[in-house]
């Protein structure tokens, strides 16, 4: 059985990519550690999971129950917090807010659900500024995403910390960002600059929520997915990527990582594999990220292969580095992993990488 090992970060020390770019430019952070890949060493370590890179040397990072600020060079702890994040974080700079996803609990008809919390935090100094709960936005949620709880729902397929026995899952949410002023979606759906894009990954639908009011604006439908989808980013210039971890209407379970058109979701602009193949599968993790109009970085954590890909836009692998390793006679899997482009390994760290 696998088991999720969050790789979240790749950092990236080039501004171009070609068909001939040296992938040991690259160095990794691995459940908050800092590798280069060339050479397989730990070059920096955050004692956490689930990392948000903070600019300056700090990082925000989940650690069990705690919401840390870690400050990477010094090696300590800025700030920590009470906090169970679940899926995803998100730093908005400007305010020096930190954006969590976490876990809502309620009752309906007697029965438990278990929905999504989005929680403001000071990235100053980790306390809350507020809230918005799903629980308190059902009949939005139920009318945007035609649910209906009842004990048809699906029960959570393993044992949760916290979570009574028998509850089943409502909605939820694994990705969380801010919506820019270039945002696509301030043109063709009623998004505002500052608003929330959240993805509620088992209707493989976009929500875009203003979180000064709690209003949700509008959803967004991805097509031709029937499983979970992860990492959606959206391109001033029209378009979006998406991972769909299963296509819908294929004859056996496959994924893909695609470019889509926006508003036009129907038209796919790129996609890995080019021929949808059953070796390309990932059930519940996996990631894509366009890093330049000729590459993007795969997370593919199908079953035969394991690996970071990087892919141009022709869908030809310009390199592979497998991340397959062996923890307690377990497999790890990569949740997902994000490349920063052009980090002062020197200025910020005070470190000369090879």
């Amino acid at each position: 059985m696998k088991s999720p090992l969050i790789f979240f970060l790749a950092l990236l020390l080039i501004s171009g990519c070609s068909d001939d770019f040296d992938p040991n430019k690259f160095v990794i952070i691995e459940d908050c550690k800092v590798l280069d890949t060339q050479y397989g060493q730990t070059i920096l370590r955050a004692p956490g999971h689930l990392c948000e890179y903070g600019g300056d040397g700090n990082v925000y990072l989940h650690m069990d129950q705690t919401l840390a600020k870690f400050d990477l060079k010094a090696q300590k702890q800025i700030w920590t917090s009470k906090s169970i994040v679940h899926h995803d974080m998100y730093l908005d700079h400007n305010k020096h807010v930190l954006y969590t996803l976490e876990r809502d609990l309620f009752q309906r008809d007697e029965i438990t659900y278990i929905g999504f919390k989005i929680v403001a935090h000071s990235s100053e100094n980790g306390e809350i500024i507020s809230e918005w709960l799903s629980s308190e936005h059902q009949q939005s949620l139920d009318l945007g995403l035609l649910i209906t709880p009842d004990p048809m729902l699906p029960q959570l397929p393993w044992p949760v910390p916290g979570i009574p026995t028998g509850a089943r899952r409502y909605v939820d949410a694994n990705q969380i960002e801010l919506v820019s002023a270039d945002n696509p979606l301030v043109k063709h759906h009623k998004a505002q600059e500052g608003d929330l894009l959240i993805s509620l990954m088992d209707y493989s639908t976009l929500a875009v929520i203003d979180f000064k009011t709690g209003k949700i604006r509008s959803f967004i439908n991805i097509p031709n997915s029937e499983g979970q989808i992860h990492t959606v980013s959206f391109f001033p210039q029209g378009s979006l990527s998406v991972f769909k971890n299963l296509v819908k209407k294929s004859t056996q379970p496959m994924s893909a990582a695609q470019e889509l058109s926006y508003p036009d979701l129907e038209k796919v602009i790129w996609q890995y594999p080019p021929q949808l193949v059953s070796d390309f599968f990932s059930p519940y993790f996996s990631s894509v990220q366009k890093v330049s109009n000729d590459l993007y970085f795969i997370v593919d954590n199908s079953e035969k292969n394991s690996a970071f890909l990087f892919v141009n836009k022709h869908s030809k692998i310009l390199y592979k580095l497998p991340f397959t390793s062996r923890k307690d006679g377990q497999e790890q899997l990569v949740y997902r992993a994000h490349i920063i482009e052009k980090i002062n390994f020197k200025k910020t760290f005070g470190i000369n990488l090879p």
